[in-house]
């Protein structure tokens, strides 16, 4: 079974919105950054407009300043139920992570596991990886699953582009627990909290 991690595994939004104001000096919240994981230098430089720097230099900043660091993480809390569900899951299934975070912020996300869930996952993968000449090699959650032996169970994301994209690569739930994407079609199997995911594979 394959899980992502950010408002999958750990509400991780609130502490980057507070790194965001707090690095840039503006006031942003959490509806500003739903959605915007591959835009956020946008918002930025929207609230920003006499600040000037490139897509890479924010996700490079956000990188190294925010992803590969446990203090802002430390009070990081776990989605409800996930701690109680993804144990009883690790009994039957082997658990996966695979997040679009860079892999030099892998200390960070052991250390959320660790905490909370230790020795439930049995490997870690990051779609991004930075190489010596400062450019980053990607493997997608889609491209590392279909590189995996054994049977797919499944796979779990709050990103509806995700799931969409795996198409009949594993079986893909959406997790939806605050009926963010109610209306979109095109995704058949949703799910709304850990509970109900226990409810189907326990």
């Amino acid at each position: 079974m394959f899980f992502d991690l950010d408002g999958m595994k750990f509400k991780t939004l609130p502490a980057q919105v507070a790194y965001v104001n707090k690095r840039y000096g503006i006031r942003t919240t959490l509806s500003d950054h739903i959605g915007r994981n591959h835009t956020l230098d946008s918002l930025v430089r929207e609230r920003c407009p006499g600040l000037h720097f490139t897509r890479d230099e924010f996700y490079g900043d956000l990188a190294e300043n925010f992803l590969t660091s446990v203090d802002w993480h430390k009070d990081v809390p776990p989605m409800d139920g996930m701690t109680a569900i993804a144990p009883l899951l690790a009994e039957k299934y082997t658990l996966m992570t695979v997040t679009a975070r860079q892999k030099s912020g892998i200390d960070v996300i052991k250390y959320l596991l660790d905490a909370h869930i230790p020795k439930c996952i049995s490997e870690i993968h990051c779609v991004y990886e930075k190489a010596a000449d400062g450019t980053f090699k990607e493997t997608s959650k889609k491209d590392f699953i279909l590189s995996v032996s054994g049977e797919k169970i499944a796979f779990f994301d709050d990103t509806p582009e995700e799931i969409i994209s795996m198409g009949d690569t594993v079986p893909s739930y959406l997790y939806d627990p605050d009926g963010l994407h109610h209306g979109m079609t095109g995704i058949t199997n949703r799910v709304h909290s850990w509970w109900h995911i226990g409810e189907i594979f326990l």
